[in-house]
């Protein structure tokens, strides 16, 4: 065949992946074969992804492949590889970088009972000097999806409403209220639902009761209709 034949160390197997990605010196091809392992998630590939957040390289863009990655895995387990791999190496990363792996952070904790840290977390860069980073923050602190972070945004919401950082902080407490709503809607479904049965037990019990009164008057007026009997004439 004279057609191009895919790169073999592009193909998500683990082994080969790792293989390629420790002797691959090249990044643009070392983020193709990030990229290619996204789509596939077993313990293997998570594994070959925290290795990639923690290596060195040029404005920090392996890791961000691997960050982009991880979201895309969806995998709980990249919680705090990514918090830890923000805490010790922040500077090393790009605006674009850091609010990408700022949004993913929110995204990937969105599920778990305890979001406390991530949430404090993401809350302290919402006083970071660069806007993109705090408004980054902000659509991070709605992908958590914990209402607990409404306070610490309406402060945010009192500024110039053309400013990114408005809107995104108006539209994080917009979708933060739904989570609120949703349980208490439900709620209220539930208390709906448990006064229509207790009608129905009552309109039941009051039918039974007419029912019963029913019979009752039927027998009553059956006993009376029946035929005297003839009296037996003395012998």
């Amino acid at each position: 065949s004279c057609g191009l034949q895919p790169h073999s160390s592009l193909q998500p197997t683990g082994s080969l992946s790792k293989a390629t990605l420790e002797e691959e010196s090249n990044p643009l091809i070392i983020q193709q074969v990030i990229r290619a392992m996204a789509d596939y998630g077993n313990e293997e590939i998570a594994s070959i992804l925290l290795s990639q957040l923690r290596k060195p390289s040029y404005h920090n863009t392996i890791a961000e492949n691997a960050i982009q990655a991880m979201r895309t895995q969806d995998n709980p387990v990249f919680i705090m590889p990514i918090l830890e791999g923000l805490i010790q190496a922040e500077g090393q990363f790009t605006t674009r970088g850091l609010a990408s792996a700022l949004t993913t952070l929110g995204f990937l904790a969105r599920h778990q009972e305890d979001r406390s840290i991530v949430r404090s977390f993401l809350a302290g860069k919402l006083n970071h000097p660069k806007k993109a980073v705090q408004t980054a923050a902000m659509r991070a602190l709605e992908q958590l999806q914990d209402p607990r972070s409404i306070p610490i945004l309406r402060n945010w919401v009192h500024g110039d409403p053309e400013d990114e950082r408005f809107k995104a902080a108006q539209k994080a407490i917009t979708s933060l209220d739904k989570q609120i709503e949703a349980p208490q809607a439900l709620q209220r479904l539930r208390n709906q639902v448990a006064t229509i049965e207790k009608d129905y037990r009552s309109l039941k019990e009051r039918m039974e009761t007419l029912q019963d009164q029913w019979d009752t008057m039927e027998a009553s007026k059956d006993l009376d209709q029946s035929p005297a009997k003839e009296a037996v004439p003395e012998s």
